[in-house]
């Protein structure tokens, strides 16, 4: 008989998946159970006691790094764990903060809750500029009407669009040569933004395709009125621009 590959059997051993559902992550019941499946299956010699007692940007960075770095490949896994209605990041988090546990639908839009305090997740890309951007607000905020006023500034200057797909570079055509007619549009839409996201702190989650990014937080603030612009329309909603 051949010899055979351990490396390889090795790697097609490994569980990415368990047996397990998005309730039992919007409790602290199964809190160390599912962390200890994540530690064995994903990250062997990761030490459990070094898991955060808080959310803080610099020391998650610090454990994010050390999962990637331990297996760049099971850490994106993580990053991406399918789960029914959980978005990307969200797990890592569970796994790697204590008291940390998934808000679920009884929470208010919150993504995440530590102790007293609820935090929204979105993840996205990152400009050279320092803008979080690609990605979508939450269902609840309506952009109808910001649609169509936008669409219908694209038509009047005879723009490239249509009503659901109008690209960044338009958008940014408008904002420098048509800003008058343009403000109050972005104005509104600022609005609307503001009002989805006051409720909460907002964690920043990189989601690009680099393995040496993703994963990472970006930021974890308030975000204010004026740090909203429009990034662009796209399957049939308008997606913001953040100043981290």
């Amino acid at each position: 008989m051949a010899k055979v590959d351990t490396d390889y059997i090795r790697r097609a051993e490994r569980i990415t998946s368990f047996n397990i559902e998005t309730k039992d992550f919007e409790t602290l019941c199964y809190k160390r159970e599912i962390q200890t499946l994540i530690q064995k299956h994903f990250f062997p010699n990761f030490n459990l006691r070094t898991l955060l007692k808080k959310v803080d940007k610099a020391r998650l960075n610090e454990k994010i790094e050390i999962l990637r770095q331990h297996d760049p490949e099971l850490f994106t896994k993580l990053h991406h764990y399918n789960l029914k209605g959980v978005g990307p990041g969200e797990v890592t988090l569970f796994f790697l903060v204590n008291d940390v546990y998934l808000g679920g639908g009884s929470s208010s839009g919150a993504d995440i809750i530590c102790k007293d305090l609820s935090y929204e997740i979105k993840a996205v890309h990152v400009s050279k500029e320092g803008l979080a951007h690609n990605f979508k607000l939450g269902g609840t905020v309506s952009l109808s009407n910001i649609m169509v006023e936008l669409y219908d500034l694209v038509s009047y200057y005879k723009l490239d669009g249509s009503e659901t797909e109008i690209k960044k570079s338009t958008v940014n055509i408008l904002r420098d040569n048509y800003y008058d007619d343009f403000r109050p549009i972005e104005e509104k839409f600022a609005d609307a933004a503001h009002e989805y996201f006051r409720n909460h702190e907002v964690i920043f989650i990189n989601n690009s395709l680099s393995k040496q990014k993703v994963g990472r937080i970006e930021a974890i603030k308030r975000v204010h009125r004026d740090d909203i612009f429009i990034e662009r329309l796209t399957n049939g909603t308008v997606k913001p621009m953040i100043k981290l």
